[in-house]
């Protein structure tokens, strides 16, 4: 068995081997529900990341300084969005993905900094999917 704290010290995340279902449904565990492709557990591993930084703050890091730095997460969000629609449109030499995956981590600090969580995000998007 493993235990760990989150990074404001108010749960707590056991792993453990149960000895039969722990769900109601009689499934061994109440996660059994995968998400679509790869999208959930990177966003959730980078999400984590981002709320680690907003607590703790690290001086050497550039997500603290996007979070701390007064219009700095909001330029970077627009000279991204600028690069991700010039990518596209065949300038510039890294590849889209890169250019996207530059905006989504900026966009994701962008909402930290002004307290919409990954998961506000995800339920907006899950409202419009219809």
């Amino acid at each position: 068995m493993d235990l760990a704290v989150d990074c404001d010290g108010d749960t707590l995340l056991a792993t453990v081997h149960p000895a039969g279902p722990a769900c109601h449904t009689g499934e061994p565990t109440c996660f059994f529900t995968p998400l679509k492709g790869e999208a959930g557990p990177i966003l959730s591993q980078l999400w984590a990341v981002i709320q680690d930084r907003a607590a703790t703050l690290p001086e050497a890091s550039w997500t603290t300084r996007l979070l701390t730095e007064d219009g700095l997460v909001e330029a970077k969000v627009l000279e991204e969005a600028q690069e991700v629609v010039d990518r596209a449109g065949g300038e510039g030499e890294d590849p889209l993905a890169h250019e996207l995956a530059d905006l989504l981590y900026h966009a994701l600090v962008l909402a930290a900094k002004h307290g919409t969580s990954l998961e506000d995000v995800l339920t907006e998007l899950a409202l419009r999917r219809g």
